[in-house]
């Protein structure tokens, strides 16, 4: 409300135009559109977290159409964006937003160097553990006095790797098994685990979960 408050009041009269005031009904309509967005991600996202135990979360997960994860990660984004962050961090995931918003699929997302470039770009100014709090859990985000500040440098490189070497998460495993062993879940680095006694999926590992999963915890 007081967003919209602050449009209206930027919108002067105007004597014989009644342009202003056909912007301000714009404004006006495209704000309760985007809000009315945002609500129903957060809505999603919630009740999916809240309905998934979570060791079954990434399996659930797996399972939904892509436009169903892209949403949950698009409601993400947003409560990430409610923190208060550096700026360049705001100005990476306003951009990682639109990029993520026009996606149709991981595959789209790890062939977009822009995509690459920011998921780096974030490891190599956020720490590790905030990283993996902002981008590798579907859980609120809180923003704590180190996040900005603690970075790992070795975690930010390992990062880099991964994206300069498509091969690491293709895709190109089986979603299907015919076996009866538990879906992997990995663990946030797709390389260490307590044992790969489980089916490898495609997904559920990594930077918005887009590589795949190898192992279990």
């Amino acid at each position: 409300m007081n967003k919209i408050n602050a449009m209206l009041a930027k919108i002067t009269p105007c004597k014989g135009s009644a342009k202003n005031w056909v912007l301000g009904i714009f404004l006006l309509v495209f704000s309760f559109s985007c809000q009315k967005e945002e609500a129903k991600f957060s809505i999603e996202r919630k009740s999916f977290i809240t309905n998934s135990r979570n060791s079954d979360l990434k399996a659930a997960y797996a399972n939904l159409r892509y436009e169903q994860k892209r949403d949950l990660w698009l409601s993400k984004l947003i409560q990430v964006r409610e923190n208060e962050l550096p700026t360049e961090t705001q100005e990476l995931i306003s951009k990682l937003y639109d990029i993520v918003k026009a996606s149709k699929s991981e595959l789209e997302l790890l062939q977009n160097k822009e995509f690459s470039d920011i998921a780096v770009r974030l490891a190599e100014t956020t720490s590790k553990s905030a990283y993996i709090q902002m981008f590798g859990k579907l859980q609120d985000y809180h923003v704590s006095v180190n996040d900005f500040k603690d970075i790992d440098r070795d975690f930010a490189e390992k990062q880099k790797n991964y994206f300069q070497n498509p091969s690491n998460f293709t895709n190109n495993i089986s979603s299907k098994s015919k076996t009866e062993k538990e879906s992997c879940n990995c663990r946030w680095d797709c390389r260490d685990w307590a044992t790969t006694e489980c089916e490898a999926t495609s997904i559920g590992c990594g930077f918005f979960w887009v590589m795949s999963c190898t192992g279990r915890d």
